[in-house]
């Protein structure tokens, strides 16, 4: 039997889909029903992804969720013309207990970028803050280690902006510019990893030059990420939402 998986790698969505549905039928499982609302995201079958999505959260023990959940339905949110459902849903998943290595940075970087597109200042702003938040923790964590000896247990367990996506931090804050982006993608240990991260670098270096009013670096960024093999990051589905729509200004109508 194929990989379920590998149709999707493949470019076989539909049958990744019909796979991944028996499995669900078969076996059940959040990773099996998260994999299967990533085939309907491929497939642009948006409301079948929001109803996997949403089904792991209302399933789910709370004490074992995971941002991811609130993420990708959000992405289907944001697909289907409903941002400000998409970013109650990323604001939600804040208080989820699990989260990325970093320790939470992709939530409010998606909120940067959801209150951005959608003309929401405010949510923007809440965005920046969040940021703002990670990068000042880190910093504190920073002094405490160079004022010891010797690592201790929390440096060990809670690696903080040292983890990717980390960098994404500072970077959207101005701490660091492009080729020091780049430079933390390098450092991932293999292919896969390495491809995953500049996926999400190119959509954030695309973010940055749009806020900065620099709309041919946004689209070029943007059509860079959308082209990567980069299904298991958040930014590429929202990169392929802006290619596909023309790079929309406003993102979405008004009424």
């Amino acid at each position: 039997m194929t990989n379920a998986w590998e149709l999707i790698r493949s470019g076989q969505y539909e049958a990744a889909a019909e796979e991944y549905g028996r499995l669900v039928r078969e076996q059940g499982g959040r990773f099996n029903l998260a994999n299967l609302g990533v085939a309907h995201l491929l497939m642009g079958n948006f409301p079948a992804a929001l109803d996997d999505f949403q089904r792991i959260i209302a399933e789910s023990d709370p004490r074992y969720l995971s941002t991811s959940e609130y993420v990708s339905a959000g992405i289907a949110l944001w697909n289907l013309d409903r941002p400000e459902e998409a970013i109650a849903s990323w604001r939600a998943g804040l208080a989820a207990p699990y989260t990325d290595a970093a320790g939470g940075v992709e939530i409010p970087a998606l909120l940067l970028y959801g209150g951005w597109r959608s003309g929401s200042p405010a949510v923007e702003k809440e965005g920046v803050k969040l940021l703002e938040k990670l990068w000042a923790g880190h910093l504190r964590r920073q002094k405490r280690r160079q004022e010891r000896a010797r690592p201790t247990h929390s440096d060990l367990v809670h690696p903080g902006l040292v983890a990717w996506p980390g960098a994404i931090v500072p970077f959207l804050l101005g701490e660091i510019d492009q080729a020091g982006l780049q430079r933390a993608v390098e450092q991932a240990g293999n292919d896969t990893l390495r491809e995953r991260w500049q996926c999400a670098a190119h959509f954030h270096l695309a973010v940055g030059a749009g806020r900065m009013n620099d709309p041919a670096s946004f689209r070029e960024g943007m059509r860079r990420c959308a082209a990567s093999r980069g299904e298991l990051e958040s930014e590429f589905y929202l990169a392929r939402w802006e290619v596909e729509r023309g790079f929309p200004q406003p993102a979405f109508e008004t009424a």
